[in-house]
């Protein structure tokens, strides 16, 4: 795959890295997280020839539904105010769950 499609495929909002999913895996109640290890499950995009990353950047596409988008805001919410997680990991549930609630 060349940079400039894979670039473009990775800046989805429904798009996230491995160590996103895994990090957010660790906050959710099982059945969240079986969502998100189903997701890593399957063949990350195909990284340009010289990619320098490592499996935590393999990227995946997420397939969920709105309301396991909002729950899982809410569970990353709630360890963002228990200091478990930061900021950055609630704004990007947050992009997503917004983007998953705005698609058609």
């Amino acid at each position: 795959m060349d940079w400039p499609t894979y670039k473009a495929l990775c800046e989805r909002p429904d798009v996230m890295p491995r160590a996103m999913l895994e990090r957010t895996s660790t906050l959710l109640p099982s059945a969240l997280a079986n969502a998100l290890r189903t997701a890593r499950a399957k063949t990350p995009f195909p990284k340009p020839e010289d990619h320098k990353g490592d499996a935590a950047t393999d990227m995946f596409a997420l397939a969920l539904g709105s309301a396991d988008a909002r729950a899982i805001l809410t569970a990353v919410e709630t360890a963002a105010g228990e200091g478990r997680t930061t900021r950055a990991v609630v704004a990007a549930w947050r992009e997503v769950s917004d983007h998953i609630a705005g698609a058609p």
